[in-house]
């Protein structure tokens, strides 16, 4: 892993955050540390040289000792930009609040969409919402400007989840009553066949 670098939370070698971006993750970074001695450090590299990235991260989180040494609550997220890749390594201390579906969640939400448009400082949310879930851990209520607990990726359900299904059954109902469902019958064959 490359040395640590003289920003401690945010670690950028590829020179992609802004610098609001960075004073903002060392900022909410080290009042989260002097709270609860917990660290969440972003590392942001070109590459993985063997393309492991699991391997890389937890080696990286090894070698920074990120979070209480007895506690174990440290977080890494960490990037590879050009891999197009990114994992969050969670210390043992905090498994209960990040569990593997959960930081998933995080990144699906938040990270991958921003970086989709090309926007990198604005996947500072993931890094937000990494600290509201330990935040949440150690009943902080607020933090720098952050509130807890993060409702967004806490739910596992978004309106969107709902209204995809809910439009689907709106247009079957629709077609069962004004078509007799043709359309629904249609459909349904070229799946089935693939014609």
């Amino acid at each position: 892993p490359p040395p640590p670098s003289d920003s401690f939370y945010a670690e950028d070698y590829t020179g992609t955050l802004s610098l609001e971006t960075k004073k903002h993750i060392n900022a909410i970074g080290y009042a989260l540390d002097q709270k609860t001695h917990a660290q969440v450090v972003v590392v942001m590299v070109a590459t993985v040289p063997d393309g492991d990235l699991e391997s890389y991260a937890n080696g990286l989180f090894r070698s920074r000792g990120l979070g209480d040494k007895e506690k174990n609550n440290g977080l890494l997220l960490l990037v590879s930009m050009k891999d197009r890749k990114a994992r969050i390594e969670v210390g043992y201390g905090l498994e209960g609040a990040m569990n593997d579906a959960k930081t998933g969640r995080l990144l699906d939400t938040f990270l991958i969409p921003a970086f989709k448009k090309g926007d990198y400082s604005g996947g500072v949310h993931t890094y937000d919402n990494m600290v509201r879930q330990v935040m949440k851990e150690y009943g902080l209520a607020s933090l720098d400007g952050l509130s807890s607990p993060a409702v967004k990726e806490d739910s596992g359900f978004t309106m969107e989840d709902f209204l995809t299904p809910l439009v689907l059954l709106i247009l079957l109902v629709i077609d069962w009553i004004f078509l007799g469902g043709r359309l629904t019958r249609l459909i349904l064959f070229h799946l089935f066949t693939g014609r």
